[in-house]
This record gives structure tokens, C-alpha cells and sequence, in this order.
């Protein structure tokens, strides 16, 4: 069953967890941000809540931010192991990055 899940744009930060789905008019509120944030419980497993860590490289894909942050990684992904494969999906204009704890997003009003 579909469910409503809020995305927050802080100037140019977008963060979204919890979903999916990216429908296009959010997808548009999100276009030209400079940091992304998308959560990836699994590395290719479907959930009802949550993009996959492939999901979320496609979503990115087409977003194409300077910078993404994945976060809220179930034990199955391994820090390294996910490190690597995104350094393959990376560009020096489109990096994607595992978030971890203590990282300092910038954010200006």
C-alpha cells in the first residue's frame, strides 16, 4: 500500500529516507541540489520503505548532485565492500558516498 513519506530540502541539501519511490515532482524540488542524502537498507532487495543501495545509484543517476550521501545501511552492507562499488558509480563531478556517523553536512540558509 502506497504511504506518504516527507523529503526535505534545506537550500541545497535534499534528504530523503524511509521511501521507495521518488515521484517526478519531488524528483523536481530536488533537481540542481548540491548534496544528496538517500537512505539504502539492502544492497539489491526490494522493500516496502526503503530504496536498495542499486535503487538509490539509479535515483542518483538521474538526480545527478555534486555530491550524495547513502545512509541507514542494514549489517549486510559491508563499509568497504559499498565504498569500492561506489567509487565505480562516481564521477569527480557526481561522487556517492556512504554517510557515517559524525559526518558535518554543510547547509546554508
Amino acid at each position: 500500500e502506497d504511504y506518504i513519506c516527507y523529503g526535505y530540502r534545506f537550500g541545497d541539501v535534499s534528504y530523503m529516507s524511509d521511501t521507495n519511490f521518488i515521484p517526478d515532482a519531488t524528483r523536481a524540488k530536488m533537481a540542481n541540489s548540491k548534496i544528496v542524502i538517500l537512505d539504502s537498507l539492502f544492497w539489491d532487495s526490494s522493500h516496502p520503505s526503503h530504496l536498495s543501495l542499486l535503487e538509490a545509484v539509479d535515483q542518483l543517476a538521474i538526480l545527478k548532485p555534486p555530491v550524495a550521501y547513502l545512509t541507514g545501511m542494514s549489517h549486510n552492507i559491508e563499509h568497504n565492500a559499498a565504498s569500492q562499488f561506489l567509487e565505480t558509480k562516481s564521477t569527480p563531478e557526481h561522487r556517492i558516498l556512504l554517510a557515517y556517523d559524525s559526518l558535518c553536512v554543510p547547509v546554508d540558509l
